[in-house]
């Protein structure tokens, strides 16, 4: 019992430690105004209520509308960005010259060569071959291209490159080989081209036209 006592009085004297409790405090009483401030608000709550039910369940199916609204356009875009790419992606149809454009252009080579002009209707006609393949084909022959690059294009039917691979390697001849161009030559440019087009007939000299005659 000593012992008992003596540690009970070590314990009390321990000022770190509280061994008598006072009673706390009443909380504060709520203001009037406050009161009536609540009661305001739950008053209107209770009048919105079915108000605020009825509009979150519209805001809710918005959203959801919302969402299959941007589904449904982004698959359809995403359709018709693949077929565009799928038409893009199509091979370009193979070019041959026209048979009226190639119609005009033998009687503009036609008119030189009566003038004795062969080189430079052959020039012509090769000039004149590659601005149609540019208008008919456009964005494929580029300004880097010689003329031999660009009879071995890919648009080119297999007639059309051979034709054109031949008129280009007669004008190289003229115009950087330094060879003349005599009539002989020029009919056989003349001619592949009129056989590619369906152009019948071989030119001759006027001369012998008259002659046959």
């Amino acid at each position: 019992d000593e012992v008992f006592a003596q540690a009970f009085r070590k314990l009390k004297r321990n000022d770190s430690l509280q061994f008598e409790f006072t009673q706390a405090p009443p909380p504060p009483k709520t203001p009037e105004w406050l009161k009536a401030l609540g009661e305001f608000i739950s008053v209107i709550f209770e009048f919105l209520g079915p108000l605020l039910y009825i509009l979150f369940y519209v805001g809710l199916g918005a959203l959801i509308m919302g969402a299959i609204y941007l589904i449904v356009t982004t698959i359809m875009a995403a359709r018709i960005g693949s077929r565009g790419k799928a038409e893009d992606e199509l091979p370009t149809p193979l070019y041959q010259p026209e048979h009226n454009q190639a119609r005009v252009l033998l009687g503009e080579i036609d008119a030189l060569a009566a003038q004795g002009k062969y080189a430079q209707a052959v020039h012509v006609l090769l000039f004149r071959s590659i601005q149609d393949i540019d208008a008919n084909r456009p964005n494929v022959i580029r300004r880097s291209l010689t003329s031999r690059e660009i009879g071995q294009l890919s648009i080119l039917t297999a007639d059309a490159r051979t034709v054109f691979s031949s008129i280009a390697a007669t004008v190289e001849r003229s115009f950087f080989g330094g060879q003349d161009i005599g009539q002989t030559e020029f009919n056989a440019a003349r001619s592949a081209y009129a056989q590619l087009t369906d152009q019948s007939g071989q030119w001759t000299p006027r001369e012998q036209q008259e002659q046959a005659a």
